[in-house]
């Protein structure tokens, strides 16, 4: 990463002026997806999440959300930033106001504990968190990959049980536990929403086609009657 670059802070302050410009077509926000594993690295995405916020700040009539992926390894990782040490995710949600964390397991016992970690931290500076579930098909993609993702346990599900959630506290399906999970954290401050990653993939799953292709098929080329 060059330190000298200031890129990511034209980014932001293009994003404002799109959003002053085009109020009705305004973003929400900037979602950082760099999970570096190098420890080395740490520091300069907590610098440039700090320029992001600070742009942010500085712009008193934006509403834009800087978010950053919290790597669940993030959650015992302590590196020293600043002459302070803590957990890599501490210091994210020191820095900006929002984060998605990357809750990818099948195991749900695994999520809640995870959640669970980044939710306190997060209620604690008065940030927001959403939690993220992985549908990806990662066959064969790493040691584990399996463990990481709803995809087999959606595909091995028939035509028609798709969509519909027990209504008794079961975890079955992948729909389940997004909906226990919302449901458990719904009462904290600090929780914002359930994302899910590579929703195209699942998509396709359910409807043969990737979402815009769907799209175009219709006749109206809108989900809109």
């Amino acid at each position: 990463m060059n330190k000298s670059t200031d890129s990511i802070k034209y980014l932001v302050e293009t994003v404002i002026r799109f959003n002053q410009k085009y109020p009705k077509s305004a973003f929400v926000g900037i979602h950082g997806d760099q999970e570096p594993k190098n420890k080395k690295s740490y520091t300069d995405l907590l610098e440039n999440m700090q320029k992001d916020q600070a742009v942010v700040n500085n712009n008193l009539n934006s509403t834009i959300l800087i978010s950053q992926a919290l790597r669940p390894a993030w959650i015992r990782e302590s590196i020293t930033w600043k002459g302070t040490s803590k957990t890599m995710n501490e210091h994210i949600l020191d820095t900006i106001n929002h984060a998605a964390l990357m809750c990818y397991h099948q195991n749900i016992k695994v999520i809640n504990k995870w959640s669970d970690s980044v939710i306190k931290i997060a209620t604690e500076k008065q940030k927001k968190v959403s939690i993220g579930f992985e549908v990806n098909n990662l066959y064969n993609a790493w040691p584990s990959a399996d463990l990481e993702t709803w995809w087999e346990k959606i595909t091995k599900e028939p035509a028609t049980t798709r969509f519909k959630v027990n209504q008794k506290d079961q975890i079955l399906t992948f729909e389940e536990a997004m909906r226990d999970t919302q449901k458990r954290l719904s009462s904290e401050k600090s929780f914002d929403k359930m994302v899910i990653h590579s929703y195209s993939g699942y998509f396709e799953h359910w409807f043969g086609q990737a979402t815009r292709d769907y799209i175009l098929s219709l006749p109206t080329k809108s989900y809109e009657k």
